[in-house]
């Protein structure tokens, strides 16, 4: 007896094929049923079926004719980026944003505030859980997720995720966020490292997007954290945490970490580490513009007027930061690295510098293929990967968004 597919399984292919098409218009936007067939490699005749179905519930509009190979017009097929939406929630070691996304990935409303640091964390995840409660009830529009984004260290293990260290905080170790929200909320919560997220917006909406290959987006921040994607996969390792490269020790003999390591490079190169390095300088007499309360703005803008402490500070810790990248170079051999989060709003001065030291500390050929970039969002990435996040878990299980489009039409 030959071999025949189960139920189940007609059902899953049908799955796979109804995700592969919905991400392949979320990457491609306008284009036409052909196109699908051919990236696909699916038959035309599944293609007009899947398209047909995402159509009647709403999911996907035909918007006239195109113009194809040989001058030939078909009819244009995209996705309706407002058939349904989602939530976001980037999380950080001093405030929190939340924010309604389309599944194009445009922000349509935001709501941001700085955490009281003599609160405690259950008490800020529950002001955090009023608000998406609020913007749940108070929303038009069909929510179906929300993607979470928070500083890592971050332990994942089945149904568990929690922070195991944030530095330069306490009482955020170990806080089980799935477990807080999915008693409060609803909807389905995705939960992602930060630095993951932001290589999830880059590969999903950014502007140096690839189709195939390794990029690699660092979250040089108040900490350094690296997301590696291959070919759009996240690298997680075994519990979450691969990529944490701010906990790279760099100096056996170095400052004691939070984390219990010496010299780690974040304690080397971050937002905290160059504000501490200036404190040390006004400290000791170095002449300067800046007080020892200066925020990155400030420092910045000292830098653009040459003074001489705001420099050589900044030089330092960039120089720190190309060197922990190099042994990223020379480990996974990226087409690409993306510089985001806070240090990377000092724009080509830090560009210049880390790509010379990687240059420095890889072997050429690897160097030579490599693009090195400065994030393209005006949106903290993050909060953008917050919601790639959601919505690639969704597209991964398409049924589901089907199910609901159609119940909203009936």
């Amino acid at each position: 007896m030959g071999y025949q597919l189960s139920i189940r399984n007609l059902e899953e292919v049908h799955e796979t094929n109804l995700s592969m098409v919905i991400k392949l218009l979320q990457k491609r936007g306008l284009c036409y049923r052909s196109e699908l067939a051919k990236e696909s490699g699916l038959k035309q005749s599944t293609i007009t079926n899947i398209i047909n179905e995402l159509i009647s519930c709403g999911l996907v509009e035909e918007v006239g004719s195109i113009e194809g190979k040989k001058g030939r017009r078909s009819i244009g097929i995209q996705l309706r980026y407002n058939a349904f939406k989602i939530l976001a929630l980037r999380l950080t070691r001093h405030s929190f944003t939340i924010s309604k996304f389309n599944i194009g990935g445009d922000e349509e409303k935001s709501i941001t505030s700085n955490i009281n640091m003599d609160q405690s964390a259950e008490y800020t995840l529950n002001i955090i859980t009023d608000h998406i409660r609020n913007l749940i009830d108070e929303s038009d529009d069909k929510i179906l997720a929300i993607g979470i984004s928070v500083p890592g260290p971050l332990f994942i293990d089945k149904n568990e995720e929690h922070i195991v260290m944030l530095s330069g905080t306490s009482g955020w170790n170990n806080i089980n966020i799935r477990k807080h929200f999915s008693h409060k909320i609803s909807i389905p919560i995705y939960i992602e490292h930060d630095a993951n997220a932001g290589a999830l917006a880059e590969w999903w909406f950014g502007k140096y997007r690839m189709q195939t290959g390794v990029n690699i987006y660092v979250a040089a921040g108040q900490g350094i954290g690296a997301g590696i994607a291959i070919n759009g996969n996240i690298i997680h390792g075994s519990h979450g945490m691969a990529g944490e490269i701010g906990h790279i020790s760099i100096n056996y003999a170095g400052p004691k970490c939070q984390c219990g390591n010496r010299g780690c490079l974040e304690n080397y190169c971050s937002v905290l580490a160059l504000q501490n390095k200036i404190k040390i300088g006004i400290a000791s007499g170095q002449p300067t513009i800046l007080s020892p309360d200066c925020s990155l703005s400030d420092i910045k803008n000292a830098i653009l007027k040459g003074d001489s402490l705001a420099v050589t500070s900044f030089e330092e810790i960039a120089w720190f930061l190309g060197f922990g990248l190099s042994s990223l170079v020379n480990t996974y051999n990226p087409d690409m690295i993306i510089i985001g989060d806070e240090l990377s709003c000092i724009g080509e001065p830090l560009l210049n510098i880390i790509s010379k030291v990687i240059k420095e500390h890889t072997l050429p050929i690897a160097f030579e293929k490599l693009q090195i970039r400065l994030t393209s969002f005006h949106l903290d990435p993050a909060l953008i990967g917050a919601a790639a996040l959601a919505i690639e878990k969704l597209l991964n299980k398409p049924t589901l968004i089907l199910k609901s489009l159609t119940d909203t039409l009936t």
